[in-house]
């Protein structure tokens, strides 16, 4: 998650405010030295702006920082309670027993999310009615135990779905997919162009088919597609406002976490999202590090799965959580949360 924010054990402080693709190079040419290298490429002539901060201690840097991008809202008290879910959900009745079974055991718990699959389709706003005959019931039964009620969701729709050929056709008529679109790199299709006013309005009326349900909260996956390239290949997306993946690769994941937050509850709710950006904090965003391994393991080291006798490099487990939550605080985003273990 690029936060171009740089904190001094002295109390130094420096903020690029772009989202244009850089790098910093700390203490390599000198130790008394830092470098800052921006592609600014065709936008060199508007120029590169930067904030220099200082305080009496590096912690209190975060203040001016957040004085220029903006200080995070707050989630709802109960968002930043224990939260539970399952990988899958067989259906309405296994959701429902273990609300039952979470009270009868008085399990501190102040929330519930159903992760994917659970609607007819990817952004079909449903549910499916096989698994969930009778899904207000189910939100309000939730409510009635004293649980939040949250979804998986992203900002694709479904293309070659049947549950979505309706949305997928109004979205392609209407002009509400990115004109130009690079290589997609997950299964369902391309995102919605959220720089369109209208596609916003679109899907965020949408959304509001679940917040009329009840729910409240929600972890907002994927949409990492809008990358700069491969290699020394570039990867060219354009959008409906002029913008590029030279700014959107970035962007769009605010934009994103905008739509749906704009629909939560006035105390804050809950969202839970893979990633981020500088300002992002305004969102209310809860970050968590995607999917991390379940142990101990630290990142890139040999690991063993005794029980199925393979061997693999770990992604990372909590060690990689734990130094993932830490640097996000200093970094504008003060609340995180992770998988147990990991």
């Amino acid at each position: 998650m690029p936060v171009p924010f740089l904190i001094g054990t002295t109390g130094w402080g420096l903020f690029v405010a772009s989202n244009l693709p850089g790098a910093f190079a700390v203490a390599t040419a000198a130790a008394d030295r830092v470098e800052a290298l921006f592609g600014t490429g065709e936008f060199s002539p508007e120029g590169l702006r930067f904030h220099l901060f200082a305080a009496a201690h590096p912690l209190d840097l975060v203040k001016p920082y957040y004085q220029t991008t903006g200080f995070p809202r707050l989630p709802a008290p109960w968002a930043l309670g224990p939260w539970v879910w399952r990988d899958e959900n067989e259906d309405q009745a296994q959701v429902l027993g273990d609300l039952d079974a979470m009270r009868d055991l008085d399990l501190a718990t102040t929330g519930i999310w159903i992760d994917r699959p659970y609607a007819s389709g990817v952004s079909s706003f449903d549910f499916d009615p096989g698994m969930f005959p009778d899904p207000q019931a189910m939100i309000d039964r939730a409510r009635a135990l004293g649980f939040r009620f949250g979804l998986w969701h992203t900002s694709y729709v479904g293309e070659g779905q049947a549950a979505t050929a309706a949305l997928h056709a109004e979205a392609e008529a209407s002009g509400y997919y990115p004109p130009q679109v690079g290589p997609i790199v997950n299964n369902w299709g391309r995102p919605v162009d959220l720089t369109n006013p209208a596609a916003y309005a679109w899907w965020q009326g949408l959304v509001g088919r679940y917040a009329a349900m009840g729910v409240e909260g929600y972890k907002l996956d994927y949409v990492q597609d809008i990358v700069l390239g491969v290699g020394r290949v570039r990867n060219p997306w354009r959008f409906h406002d002029g913008t590029t993946e030279r700014t959107r690769h970035q962007t769009y994941q605010g934009l994103y976490h905008q739509v749906f937050a704009e629909t939560l509850p006035a105390d804050g709710g809950f969202l839970l999202t893979r990633t981020g950006l500088a300002g992002d904090q305004v969102n209310g965003v809860i970050i968590w590090p995607g999917d991390l391994d379940a142990t101990l393991a630290r990142r890139g080291t040999e690991q063993t799965d005794a029980r199925r006798g393979e061997t693999y490099t770990a992604t990372g487990g909590l060690p990689a959580s734990l130094v993932a939550g830490l640097s996000l605080g200093p970094s504008g985003f003060p609340f995180y949360g992770s998988d147990t273990g990991g």
